[in-house]
């Protein structure tokens, strides 16, 4: 049995899980990526998922960026920890990167802008519960045009929220909950045929009338 270890999060969040055996070991250029220790992957899709691992607070490595053929990459509820590279930005065919639910892990607000510019291709990011503590810079994220959903939850974003998201043509579901200094106002056109069907802007300042959604 390995080394026990506490995982301190955000808003007293607390998890005990066993410390898993040094897994990136396994991880070795030019090998068989699918073949790694603790990877679950599809070479023909181009998706890479760790997701619900232990990696006991290590660094996301950097070997990520070996895989510019990526185009899903779930990393959520791994225990990585410390900031993200900007490396990460470089996987510029990604449709999902999923970063969710590592309590330890952040993003700077010069990374975060270089993740929106670079990845106009994202479909689907989720960053709940990564510290972001950005302002929210509208022009980068109004890049993301394909997006479908969008997960800040817990994010630690401040600022005015860029109503003009509201208005991507694609966006199904939006969660920027519990961001406490985060503020914004919900667009009148918001009750026009938009494809958006899950909205929730709970622990935030946001003004004005909910809409009715779409199913």
């Amino acid at each position: 049995m390995g080394e026990e270890v506490w995982v301190f999060g955000k808003n007293g969040r607390v998890r005990k899980k066993l410390k898993d055996f040094e897994k990136m070991k396994s991880w070795k250029k030019g090998s068989d990526c699918c073949s790694w220790d603790g990877v679950d992957c599809d070479k023909k899709t181009g998706q890479l998922n760790l997701a619900y691992n232990d990696f006991a607070l290590s660094l996301i490595p950097p070997e990520f960026t070996w895989f510019t053929e990526l185009t899903h990459l779930n990393l959520s509820d791994s225990v990585f920890s410390a900031e993200v590279s900007a490396g990460v930005s470089s996987l510029n065919k990604l449709m999902l990167h999923d970063l969710s639910e590592n309590f330890g892990l952040g993003l700077e607000e010069g990374v975060f802008y270089l993740l929106i510019q670079n990845l106009s291709k994202l479909r689907d990011l989720d960053l709940g519960l990564v510290e972001v503590s950005s302002s929210v810079v509208s022009n980068s994220l109004l890049n993301l045009t394909s997006l479908r959903t969008l997960h800040l939850r817990y994010s630690r974003l401040h600022g005015k929220f860029p109503s003009e998201i509201f208005r991507l043509p694609y966006l199904q579901e939006l969660d920027i909950g519990h961001n406490d200094a985060l503020t914004g106002y919900i667009p009148d056109f918001m009750n026009l045929s938009y494809p958006l069907h899950r909205l929730v802007l709970s622990r935030t300042g946001f003004s004005g009338e909910l809409p009715r959604l779409g199913c």
